[in-house]
C-alpha cells in the first residue's frame, strides 16, 4: 500500500475554507436576485429583490445558506488547525463539507425557482448572492469528492 502524504489535503481544505468565506460575504452583503413589474395600461411600476434584510423570508434563506456555508468553514477550519491529520478525519471533514454545501446549493435553486414561478409575466433576474451560493457549494462538493476520491 502507498503511503500518502496527508499534509497535502490541507490545500484542498484551503480552498475550501476560502470558497465558504468568501460565498458566506457575498450572501450576506449583495443581493440574491430580483424582479421588476410594470404595467402599461395601469401604470404600475413594481420592482423587488431578494437579500439579507429586504424581507423575512428573503433572510431565512439567506441564512440558511450561511448556515451552510458555516458547517465548512467549521469543519475545515479546526482539521487546518491540527498538527497531525488522519485519513478519517480527512474523510469526516470532506462528508461534513459537501453536507454543508448541499444545503446553499439547494436553497439557491429552489429561490431561483421561486423567482421563476412567481414571475413568469414579468422580469426576474439572478444576482450575485445566487451565483456564490451556487458556485461556492458546487466548488466545495468538487473538492471534497476529489479528497475522498484521492483517499480511496
Amino acid at each position: 500500500m502507498i503511503k500518502k502524504d496527508l499534509s497535502d489535503f490541507r490545500v484542498y481544505m484551503g480552498i475550501q475554507l476560502f470558497t465558504a468565506v468568501i460565498s458566506i460575504l457575498l450572501l450576506l452583503f449583495l443581493d440574491f436576485g430580483g424582479f421588476y413589474y410594470y404595467d402599461y395600461y395601469y401604470k404600475i411600476h413594481n420592482y423587488g429583490y431578494i437579500s439579507f434584510g429586504s424581507g423575512i423570508i428573503s433572510s431565512f434563506i439567506v441564512l440558511i445558506g450561511v448556515a451552510g456555508f458555516l458547517m465548512v468553514i467549521r469543519s475545515s477550519y479546526f482539521l487546518l488547525k491540527e498538527k497531525k491529520i488522519s485519513e478519517k478525519n480527512i474523510k469526516d471533514n470532506a462528508l461534513k463539507s459537501i453536507q454543508g454545501a448541499v444545503i446553499p446549493l439547494i436553497l439557491s435553486v429552489v429561490a431561483a425557482l421561486i423567482l421563476w414561478v412567481t414571475n413568469l409575466e414579468n422580469s426576474w433576474w439572478l444576482d450575485t448572492g445566487f451565483y456564490a451560493a451556487f458556485f461556492g457549494g458546487a466548488l466545495i462538493i468538487i473538492f471534497s469528492k476529489l479528497t475522498l476520491k484521492i483517499l480511496e
